[in-house]
């Protein structure tokens, strides 16, 4: 049985996450609690089998101007709308850490974009002198490189999704939550025993492995972001600078969700997100070597870059 199960939900508990505190009904252990007054408003409750005024459909998602419909089988429906409250109908015996890993994850992405927030598919890691983030498409070793930072020392402060807004000053990295997603086989090479640790679903591998105090919990300007290519240098890391338009373009294919925006109505503030985050930052294309290579050189080499 899921830990939290158990717990009185007659009241909403408060949570913290993105930089929003969030008044949930579901039990939501990878985050951590807060107070004040909610921005936002996690809900039970029913959810149509369609989408009415649905303007884009997906295999899973419908999108209407400030909602998005969510269907996973045998897990849930979800309804995000007006960037303030998320509706959750429960599969029957549908497992609750299921339930959380596509509520925080692509739901919270769509309401982030309803809030003009811009959410990347991205780890990031706290510096001394700001935010270092790690943009990829999946199995480039977003995690990965984020845990090898944790274990020389480094805070994390979000880990898949990276919430970056522009409020009234220059980008803000917000914090997540104080978990990274990772591979038995990864934590194993990191000297991590994964017996102990809890899988994100049932029926995945991949495990949560807690942060503690190595969690960033307060938000950080950004001040380089990282894309992960994978191998195809013939020695030694590469970091390629990302120029001109191809700045807003790379940005574009790493934002989380972006199959929403259209949908959404929020195609003007996310491009403007896009284009502000381009002209305030560098982007460095990473490319490992072909041959024999160490996490460690990896993270060398962007220490190197970053002056950590």
């Amino acid at each position: 049985m899921d830990r939290s199960a158990a717990r009185d939900m007659t009241r909403p508990l408060l949570y913290r996450a993105f930089g929003l505190t969030i008044a949930s009904r579901l039990p939501l252990p990878e985050l951590p609690e807060a107070a004040g007054e909610p921005d936002v408003e996690i809900v039970t409750g029913r959810v149509p089998a369609e989408l009415p005024g649905a303007v884009r459909r997906g295999v899973r998602f419908q999108v209407a101007p400030g909602e998005l419909w969510l269907q996973v089988d045998g897990v849930a429906r979800y309804l995000a709308r007006g960037g303030a409250q998320i509706v959750v109908d429960r599969a029957a015996d549908a497992p609750p850490e299921s339930v959380r890993l596509f509520l925080l994850g692509s739901v919270f992405a769509a309401l982030l974009h309803e809030r003009g927030v811009l959410p990347l598919s991205a780890s990031a890691i706290a510096t001394e002198r700001g935010a270092a983030v790690f943009m990829g498409l999946s199995g480039t070793g977003k995690s990965t490189l984020a845990a090898g930072f944790h274990q020389r020392g480094y805070r994390v402060l979000t880990d898949d999704l990276c919430a970056i807004s522009f409020r009234a000053g220059p980008p803000m990295v917000w914090p997540a939550h104080p978990q990274l997603k990772l591979w038995p086989d990864v934590l194993e090479r990191l000297g991590v025993d994964p017996a102990p640790l809890r899988r994100v679903r049932p029926e995945l591998e991949k495990l949560a492995l807690p942060l503690g105090d190595a969690f960033a919990s307060e938000p950080l300007t950004p001040i380089r972001l990282y894309l992960l290519r994978g191998a195809g240098t013939p020695n030694g890391v590469e970091l390629t600078p990302v120029e001109g338009q191809g700045k807003i373009a790379k940005l574009g294919i790493h934002t989380y969700g972006s199959q929403f925006v259209e949908g959404l109505g929020s195609e003007a503030a996310c491009f403007e997100n896009l284009a502000m985050l381009a002209a305030a930052l560098p982007i460095a294309a990473v490319t490992r070597p072909d041959g024999r290579f160490t996490l460690e050189e990896l993270i060398d080499r962007i220490e190197e870059d970053v002056g950590a």
